[in-house]
């Protein structure tokens, strides 16, 4: 006997959205603009990670230790030894951006849409069904943006101690601010956090298994976060395994044991460990293969319109990867809520990573838009590059500023921009105007022939396209 068709108004739902984060806030949000009814559910706090532990307090932090090293460089001006930075005030000044952007902000807006905030963890009991606390719920369309979560690696003595992730920072700093912290990961997160940590005064260590900092980026800007690092008092190890964890023979601190080609084994004595080795995708239980949805390498497989094998159901944010990008996820979210609205799925929407810029909220910013000239080197694809320092343009002397560059490389026969890297100040609000160069496949001479602002720092962006 054929299976009965299910009307779509048969649903509970026209769509329901697994993750309330950045990924599952925007998508819901643009499906109730669209006529749709929308359920969202939710097994933490409404805005996810990104507003409630990553982003938010994250970058909150960063800004307030920025402008404190900003003014204790002004020697001229201030008298540097009266400032100090309470980390106390910088928690406090997290929980109050986050309390603007989180849980109260989005549950009013998904109330004002008519948008349903379904308490619990989804399990999906088919491809059409869910379980959320124990009432079962149907959609016509699924969206799953459950985000990640922190990776913890495999290293003898860690689980018996008491460590920092971004998840629990706020809490465990507010207990005790630490004199000295030992971050085991070099990438965007353990290196904001060793600028926020370091300018409260704390000692810092960053143990990085790989070549260099924040190894997806450009060479050069990793080589500019090392500088700043040294300069501010941040110990970098870089090669470096980590062999073991364990609390000191002597007083409260802990030990962390690692084995570098540069000083051989170590043996660091600290007051905390953070852990910001990377995210993963959360753990089983969600019944996604009841659902005949298959995972590779810990990833939930999408085509480029954000489809899974279920045509019906898509993933976004962090559950697909490899960008595990606030930007990304959103990006995702508006192209699989456009497809769910479109009438005739024919000429779907698709994601271009591309052209999706990222930035670390160091100081100096480090942002970057493209494919690397590391991938094209290892595939093959000819370009050429320019760099210009941030000190050819006369706003360093204003500020005196001078650490920071502008990176471009481009096809070396159309001189079509291929990416771009900045480093210095506000390269995170630049990186976009790059990011439109790269998707409007702009040349080198139409943006050497644009008309910066003077006295700016986007003027070394024209100065490093004239050199292509």
């Amino acid at each position: 006997m054929a299976k009965k068709q299910v009307s779509a108004a048969e649903y509970n739902f026209d769509t329901i959205i697994i993750g309330s984060g950045p990924a599952g806030s925007t998508a819901a949000e643009l499906l109730a603009h669209g006529g749709q009814r929308v359920a969202i559910v939710e097994a933490e706090r409404l805005g996810g990670e990104c507003l409630n532990y990553g982003c938010v307090p994250t970058k909150s932090m960063l800004a307030a230790a920025h402008l404190f090293r900003s003014v204790k460089n002004q020697k001229a001006i201030t008298n540097a030894g009266l400032l100090k930075l309470r980390i106390n005030k910088l928690v406090s000044l997290a929980e109050n951006n986050i309390s603007k952007t989180g849980a109260n902000e989005l549950g009013a807006e998904f109330k004002k849409l008519g948008i349903t905030v379904l308490e619990g963890r989804a399990y999906f009991l088919d491809n059409r069904y869910i379980d959320v606390g124990g009432e079962k719920y149907s959609a016509h369309n699924f969206i799953i943006a459950t985000g990640g979560e922190v990776a913890i690696p495999n290293i003898p003595g860690l689980d018996g101690l008491d460590y920092l992730t971004y998840k629990n920072f706020l809490t465990k700093i507010k207990e005790k601010a630490p004199r000295s912290v030992t971050i085991i990961g070099g990438g965007a997160v353990g290196c904001e956090y060793a600028q926020v940590l370091s300018a409260t005064g704390a000692k810092v260590n960053i143990v990085e298994c790989a070549e260099r900092l924040v190894s997806d980026q450009e060479p050069e800007a990793s080589e500019a976060l090392q500088k700043n690092f040294e300069k501010i008092g941040v110990k970098v190890y870089l090669r470096a395994r980590v062999v073991a964890a364990h609390p000191s023979s002597t007083g409260n601190l802990k030990e962390v044991e690692l084995i570098c080609p540069k000083d051989g084994q170590i043996e660091l004595k600290t007051d905390s460990i953070m852990v910001a080795a990377g995210k993963k995708m959360r753990d089983g239980g969600d019944g996604l293969g009841n659902a005949g949805i298959h995972c590779e390498s810990g990833l939930i497989k999408t085509n480029s319109h954000c489809q899974t094998e279920q045509s019906h159901i898509y993933a976004i944010g962090d559950t697909t990867g490899p960008y595990r990008l606030t930007s990304t996820a959103i990006q995702q979210a508006s192209i699989a809520a456009f497809n769910i609205l479109r009438p005739v799925k024919k000429n779907l929407a698709s994601v271009d990573h591309a052209v999706t810029p990222s930035c670390i909220f160091t100081f100096p910013e480090v942002a970057k838009v493209g494919e690397s000239t590391v991938s094209l080197k290892k595939r093959g694809i000819k370009f050429i590059s320019s760099y210009v320092k941030l000190s050819e343009v006369t706003r360093s002397k204003l500020e005196d500023d001078l650490d920071g560059f502008v990176k471009l490389w481009a096809d070396p026969s159309s001189k079509i921009i291929l990416g771009a890297c900045l480093v210095g100040p506000s390269s995170s609000e630049q990186i976009s105007s790059l990011a439109l160069a790269v998707r409007l496949k702009a040349t080198a001479h139409q943006l050497a022939d644009l008309t910066q602002v003077f006295p700016t720092w986007s003027e070394a962006i024209s100065l490093a396209a004239s050199e292509l």
